[in-house]
């Protein structure tokens, strides 16, 4: 029996196409330089202009010595940059410029954005062609190892990667306040997951009691099988208690993405204000999350559709098996979704320089002239970090899907059948293949893995729709 076989050759073949050809076609510079402007900062020459030189006067230093004063009341520090101070009510005008690839290259994190987005895209390339071969020869996933499944996870671990990074970024920063909200993120989360997790299986199904009964079950067997000795096998609380920190975890990471999100739903709805079309999809796409968080509740959803769908000849046009699969189909469309308006987020958030010198203008006083040009620079610096937050959980969410729709496609069979199939087959199968397919049976347990998947799934949904709700209330409370 072929541990690697024709998925390995498809995988590397498709890798390889997609490595050549990343320099030349990327997703993650087609989303940004493809229709994205942002605005350009005022020179120093521009605010002179717009606010005369009588206007301007020279900016005291704490030291003296590392200013030289020049006309017009403008200062030079020994660096040479320019500095004078403007007033705060000045009308100023930013020029609209397109993104060009030349500039996202100083941006910040803009290597890791598009590392993730274009490795997502192979990884879901070579997904498809795998599962086409897979429905094409369907023995191969009964011989071979589940490859699909292991091109998902890799891609799930570094969404996470790159959304726990960028939490560390407010964990390490001067501000004590993001890093307190980080800490009450994971704590009410942690005590939320540890309020579902006791919830029972006939109201929230996700298959966790069952699939980890079958599996310790089956490791039991194998450990038997090999000459072990067992003990009592973990509890189901201490499997649980595991499951909750690291959900407390995910919320964590999770938490400035959901009220990044809030931010750009909110300016997406001001800035199409009289273009309807546009709200209904910008609505559409925030509450999107919750049909399918409700689609796991089994007394709402699927108690409900499957009564509904009953015959006269009492059959069920709408399986338990078709049910759970046209739930992952409605988080696949929230992710379709989410992706469709990338653009109009990421311009959302681009246009808040614009709305930076809009509400300075409504102030008093003077501000100087780095100051001013660092609130419009600064925006479209943060466009890949902004980009990330936006991206990173709808990749997670998307590849979490795939992933239980390859283990839903694979054979599960029994660990007792599985047995007697080796003993029976003895003369065909060498001593280590045996020991190699009950091992791979045991840890690949289809049961455990879609239970896995599908509390994460659900659990990543309600994690991103609760933290961006909170942003939204937050944001219409204080800052509109």
């Amino acid at each position: 029996m072929a541990i690697l076989g024709i998925q390995f050759v498809i995988s590397l073949v498709v890798a390889l196409v997609m490595q050549k050809l990343s320099p030349h076609y990327s997703l993650a510079r087609w989303i940004m330089c493809n229709g994205l402007f942002r605005f350009l900062h005022p020179s120093n020459n521009t605010l002179k202009a717009l606010a005369g030189r009588t206007a301007i006067k020279p900016q005291k230093g704490k030291r003296g010595h590392e200013f030289k004063k020049q006309s017009n009341g403008v200062q030079s520090n020994i660096k040479g940059i320019e500095t004078f101070t403007i007033p705060c009510s000045l009308e100023v005008n930013l020029e609209q410029a397109k993104i060009e690839e030349v500039d996202l290259y100083s941006q910040h994190r803009y290597e890791e954005y598009r590392w993730l987005i274009d490795f997502s895209l192979c990884a879901l390339v070579v997904y498809t062609c795998v599962e086409i071969a897979v429905l094409w020869k369907k023995e191969v996933r009964a011989q071979e190892f589940n490859l699909s499944l292991v091109w998902c996870l890799i891609v799930v671990f570094f969404a996470i990667k790159e959304l726990g990074s960028l939490t560390l970024v407010y964990w390490r920063g001067e501000d004590s306040g993001e890093r307190s909200v980080c800490v009450s993120f994971g704590l009410f989360f942690l005590i939320l997951a540890m309020g579902v997790l006791v919830v029972d299986e006939s109201i929230l199904e996700f298959g966790l009691e069952s699939g980890y009964e079958k599996f310790v079950k089956n490791l039991v067997s194998c450990m038997k099988k090999l000459g072990f000795t067992t003990g009592n096998p973990p509890p189901l609380w201490s499997f649980k208690l595991v499951l909750a920190v690291i959900s407390g975890i995910v919320g964590a990471i999770v938490g400035f993405p959901g009220i990044r999100l809030a931010n750009m739903y909110l300016d997406g709805l001001f800035y199409h204000q009289h273009e309807p079309h546009w709200q209904v999809i910008l609505h559409a796409s925030f509450f999107s999350p919750l049909i399918p968080i409700v689609a796991w509740c089994r007394p709402i959803a699927r108690a409900n559709l499957i009564q509904s769908g009953k015959s006269t000849a009492n059959q069920t046009w709408l399986t338990d098996e078709n049910f759970a699969k046209i739930r992952i189909l409605t988080v696949l469309s929230v992710c379709v979704l989410r992706f469709f308006t990338t653009r109009e987020a990421l311009q959302s958030y681009l246009n808040m320089a614009n709305d930076r010198i809009r509400k300075l203008r409504k102030e008093t006083g003077k501000i100087s002239n780095i100051a001013l040009q660092s609130k419009v620079a600064r925006v479209f610096y943060y466009l890949s970090t902004v980009a990330l937050q936006y991206l990173a959980p709808v990749i997670l969410i998307l590849f979490l899907s795939l992933s239980w729709l390859s283990v839903d496609a694979s054979p599960s069979t029994p660990f007792s059948g599985l047995l007697n199939e080796t003993a029976d087959n003895s003369t065909n199968f060498s001593e280590g293949t045996e020991y190699t397919l009950i091992l791979r049976r045991v840890f690949t347990c289809n049961d455990l893995v879609k239970g896995l998947v599908s509390y994460f799934i659900w659990w990543t949904l309600v994690t991103l729709f609760s933290t961006s709700a909170f942003g939204v209330c937050y944001l219409r409370t204080f800052r509109r």
